[in-house]
């Protein structure tokens, strides 16, 4: 028993400790000192919403639309901008600035302008998905083809490949899969990381 406690530490840890929470909320709940209105026992909440679920699923599809829409949003538009930012110097300086900044502003500053120009319907909601994986899906694509090998490139250039077969061939390289796989950077970090560019001159000739 004490083997498998040890081995299994990191799974069985934040288990008993979401448990031991969600025992001393239901203790302190019950006691009465704080009002159900704003300290509900867990155990009220858990019936409500199984009772309830069916009330759940029409507004859960909908955060779920939003959610993928959102998400498809930048992976079409961050890997397009990618290509242009490492195609271009001059335009990877003119733009990067503008997608760092979509990050350092705060999503909940800008959620009630999303309101006033949006609407209250589900176009707030793309476009605040779109915002949150932007930024990662510019920085990771960009950083993973920024570290295809300078031999790659080399060996494209010397087969006469064309841009679009250059581009082809590192989506396939496993950098741009490890990048595409990595958390995302801050700001800060991918911005330096950025900064260093090897193997472009493959790119632009």
């Amino acid at each position: 028993m004490t083997r498998f406690l040890v081995a299994h530490r990191t799974t069985i840890a934040p288990i008993a400790a979401l448990v031991l929470m969600f025992v001393v909320w239901e203790l302190v709940a019950r006691a009465g000192r704080i009002p159900q209105y704003l300290l509900p026992m867990p155990s009220s909440v858990f019936t409500y919403t199984f009772t309830n679920f069916g009330l759940f699923i029409p507004h859960a599809l909908g955060t779920i639309q939003s959610t993928l829409l959102g998400f498809t949003f930048s992976v079409l538009f961050g890997i397009g901008l990618s290509i242009f930012i490492v195609w271009s110097r001059t335009f990877e300086d003119a733009i990067y600035p503008l997608v760092v900044m979509t990050q350092v502003i705060p999503k909940v500053a800008i959620a009630p302008l999303l309101i006033v120009y949006l609407g209250f319907g589900q176009e707030p909601k793309i476009f605040l998905a779109f915002l949150i994986s932007f930024f990662p899906m510019v920085i990771n694509t960009t950083l993973g083809m920024k570290s295809v090998s300078t031999e790659l490139l080399e060996l494209l250039t010397t087969l006469k490949a064309t841009r679009c077969a250059r581009c082809a061939s590192c989506a396939r390289s496993p950098s741009w899969s490890r990048a595409r796989r990595s958390p995302s950077p801050s700001p800060s970090s991918a911005r330096s990381s950025g900064s260093s560019r090897p193997g472009i001159s493959g790119w632009a000739t």
